[in-house]
């Protein structure tokens, strides 16, 4: 017993990572696989459209390079008596990681896990340890949280009760507040921690990580990084599943979201038009998404996904409550009348990648619909309700000094057509948007964050990423466009509003690079926001009319040490 517990020291003193998920925010790594696969150094089948990836299972040449074991690191192995090889008991700590992000006038960016739009210094610190014990693996990685929560301004004090009134079109069905609470925040999470069975091919198990489906490389339009990680069950593929027509990839969850039940506004202002979301219990998620990679087109991936979510207490105890994913696409399946009686919220997306390695180039997209339609004819008829696409790519080239030169970029378009004022004029709680829903207050969000894309409610945002990259080093520049809530902006306008479009220009810097033992990562950025909080004080007719213009400086910096 005493040696076994020198052992256990020894291993927790100096051991390094093995076969454990690479966390959504983690620096380098993920963009250094995904990179080399582009530019053909690597001949992996992985789509990377179902994130964490497990580099045990997915990519196991990677497993030296991500934890960058030496000669002289140590992992506690136990080969049981009489046992195979895949009998042992493994364990070795986790890196430790510091994700920090810093706005000095108001909250820009999201994608940072469960840390809130905020203005003033956030820090996200996690560290743990992973535990295998056969086909058994543990992973126990907790966050600490804290967030100095400094106020700014969060809507226009002149403007108009109607300003506010039609905001609420947007967020009657959204719990998305603009600034969480008055206070500091200091919160300790499960984060990134699971207990999961290893099959091979796929795993099966329990997890509070984060989920990310499709190709998209800043923001996924149905599951992503926004927020905090939900408590889910899971089976999901660990690598491609190889058959005679092409390869498979997907996952199945079964989660629970939660409200955060606070003021839209931090100081109260106006809740009794913009409603504070009373929590009617925890919400049932589930969702389903498989991916194909055809034979006979090499690089080429094409997904489908689909996710439902309902009140606990509005579920009835029946399959069609616990599997709502198995039912009819369309409202007439199941009959006009009976659907929109049910108090739940569908979401559907599909996307595709393409990676081309001799051209050292990739390209992607993603579409996502919110709520049935009632047949296939409205559906085709009428294919821009409710909906938002991405389209991206990346492109490299060779250097003289063997660097490769990068090119990314991504546009995301959660902003609804005009179709939802033609069909729905005037209408306060018809025609919504995208992460919004009539029936499930709470909209597609956990803890007060949408659970896909960090550009709010309804963002249209683009990005260009120009970088010099060599092995896990980068360093170069980025260029971004946001703009900021369309949806209210549009029904403002339409509505005789003294509006004007809330657009945020940035450019930034990006730095990455491995130093010893250290991954770090940084960008920083300063935003000229243009007609801040979108009211303007000259009438919308005025062409020569300005509302104000905000500065902004932020940072987001992640740092790992790998033992």
């Amino acid at each position: 017993m005493k040696k076994l517990l020198f052992f256990i020291a020894l291993a927790f003193s100096a051991a390094n990572v093995s076969a454990q998920n690479v966390p959504l925010n983690f620096p380098l790594i993920q963009d250094y696989m995904r990179r080399l696969q582009v530019i053909g150094e690597i001949d992996s089948e992985l789509t990377f459209h179902y994130r964490p990836v497990d580099l045990h299972a997915a990519l196991p040449d990677f497993e030296t390079m991500y934890g960058l074991a030496s000669s002289d690191s140590i992992r506690l192995t136990l080969s049981l008596v009489n046992a195979g090889k895949n009998d042992r008991f493994e364990i070795s700590l986790l890196p430790l990681q510091l994700n920090t992000v810093y706005n000095s006038s108001y909250p820009y960016t999201g994608g940072n896990g469960p840390m809130v739009p905020a203005r003033g210094p956030q820090t996200l610190l996690s560290g743990g340890m992973h535990v295998r014990f056969g086909r058994l693996s543990m992973q126990v990685l907790p966050q600490f949280q804290w967030a100095q929560n400094l106020p700014f301004e969060e809507y226009p004090e002149n403007a108009p009760l109607s300003y506010f009134q039609l905001m609420n079109r947007g967020l009657f069905g959204l719990e998305s507040p603009v600034r969480h609470g008055r206070n500091p925040i200091t919160r300790i999470l499960p984060g990134n921690s699971h207990l999961k069975l290893d099959l091979n091919h796929i795993a099966i198990g329990l997890s509070t990580e984060n989920i990310w489906w499709g190709p998209s490389q800043y923001n996924a339009l149905l599951l992503g990084d926004n927020a905090q990680g939900f408590t889910h069950f899971t089976i999901h593929s660990q690598k491609p599943l190889k058959t005679p027509i092409g390869n498979f990839e997907g996952q199945y969850f079964v989660g629970m979201l939660e409200g955060l039940n606070i003021p839209h506004f931090s100081d109260g202002a106006f809740d009794n038009v913009i409603r504070t979301k009373e929590e009617e219990d925890w919400r049932y998620f589930t969702g389903i998404s498989i991916s194909y990679s055809p034979k006979w087109l090499p690089g080429l991936s094409l997904g489908v996904g689909r996710t439902f979510q309902i009140y606990r207490n509005d579920m009835q105890d029946t399959f069609r409550a616990y599997f709502p994913l198995f039912v009819p696409l369309y409202k007439e399946g199941e009959g006009i009348e009976e659907n929109v009686e049910l108090r739940e919220d569908q979401n559907i997306n599909l996307f595709s990648r393409w990676v081309i390695p001799g051209a050292k180039f990739e390209m992607y997209m993603e579409y996502i619909r919110n709520d049935h339609e009632v047949n296939a004819r409205y559906l085709l008829l009428n294919p821009e309700h409710s909906r938002g696409f991405t389209l991206g790519f990346a492109k490299y080239v060779r250097l003289p000094d063997d660097s490769q030169l990068e090119i990314k970029s991504e546009y995301n378009r959660t902003q609804i057509s005009i179709n939802n004022i033609i069909r729905w004029p005037g209408a306060p709680n018809n025609g919504l948007g995208l992460y919004d829903n009539y029936q499930v207050r709470h909209g597609l969000t956990h803890r007060g964050q949408i659970l896909g894309p960090g550009t709010g409610t309804s963002g249209n945002f683009f990005k260009v990423e120009i970088n010099k990259v060599h092995h896990l080093d980068k360093v170069g520049i980025t260029f971004e466009r946001y703009g900021r809530e369309r949806n209210f902006y549009q029904y403002a306008l339409t509505s005789g509003e003294s509006v004007k479009p809330w657009t945020d220009l940035t450019m930034g810097i990006n730095y990455e690079k491995k130093i010893n033992q250290f991954l770090i990562s940084t960008v920083l950025r300063g935003t000229a926001s243009l007609n801040y909080n979108f009211y303007a004080e000259t009438p919308t007719n005025d062409p020569f009319s300005e509302g104000r213009t905000r500065y902004n400086l932020n940072n987001v910096t992640k740092v790992a040490y790998l033992f």
